[in-house]
């Protein structure tokens, strides 16, 4: 799947900061080769990351990504999710850049059989 999208603007100056109200994108990625540590599995699993982000306004944003593992033994079975609190920033269109942690919620390949 691609997502793409562009913006356009009539007039720039404008009073209000358009950037600056929260906002809410949605979007999905495909993987169709999972590993371990990069390790790979008899099974050739893939997966789907559906993927949730909140911006609270130009700068602070929280993502979440539910992963879903597909294979011969598991059918789009949800194992993993990923948290994401960042911070975003743009000097005077000099410096960009991002700040972030991330945490990802496991389950042990051993309980894999079983649904969450």
């Amino acid at each position: 799947m691609l997502f793409s999208s562009s913006a356009a603007t009539a007039q720039t100056d404008s009073v209000s900061n358009e950037d600056d109200r929260p906002h809410f994108k949605i979007g999905a990625y495909y993987n169709s080769a999972l590993n371990y540590y990069g390790r790979t599995d008899s099974l050739k699993s893939s997966g789907i990351f559906p993927i949730a982000e909140l911006w609270f306004n130009k700068n602070f944003y929280v993502t979440a990504a539910p992963v879903f593992v597909n294979n011969s033994s598991l059918r789009l079975i949800m194992r993993a999710l990923i948290a994401t609190v960042g911070y975003q920033f743009n000097e005077k269109d000099k410096w960009f850049g991002n700040f972030y942690l991330s945490n990802h919620f496991m389950r042990a390949a051993a309980s894999w059989c079983n649904p969450l």
